[in-house]
């Protein structure tokens, strides 16, 4: 799910208007509005987490949104298939795809911020898929 879906999602769950969430979180309704129609996706970490507070969101699922948001649908989908699929001793040319590749190319362009936040995203679904696999 990606950020214009999980804020409205999580808003509209509390029954809220767009003013009462921009009133929580200190920003404008009409900045809210962008948010929900993918206008905009916010960079500070320091407003998603307020918006996380605010809508009461797990924060791996506001990490998840995020990533999304800021990934194109092809990139977001070789990213979910790179973070479920476990990892076997191979070298490194047959553990990726040449899609892979390109995914991870386009990480090294992020900043170190965004790079922070995609790796803790990646590291919680591994440990999810790790603890699915061994039955917890």
């Amino acid at each position: 799910m990606n950020l214009k879906d999980l804020v409205k999602k999580y808003r509209t769950g509390k029954k809220w208007q767009q003013r009462d969430l921009a009133a929580k979180v200190g920003v404008s309704q009409n900045y809210i509005s962008k948010i929900e129609l993918g206008q905009a996706v916010p960079r500070s970490e320091r407003f998603r987490d307020r918006l996380t507070a605010a809508l009461s969101i797990p924060k791996v699922q506001m990490l998840e949104a995020y990533a999304e948001s800021k990934l194109s649908s092809e990139e977001a989908a070789a990213f979910r298939k790179v973070a479920f699929r476990g990892f076997k001793d191979k070298p490194r040319g047959e553990l990726l795809t040449a899609e892979e590749e390109a995914l991870l190319r386009h990480f090294q362009k992020l900043g170190q911020r965004e790079k922070k936040e995609v790796l803790e995203f990646v590291g919680f679904k591994l440990r999810r898929h790790g603890d699915e696999a061994n039955g917890s």
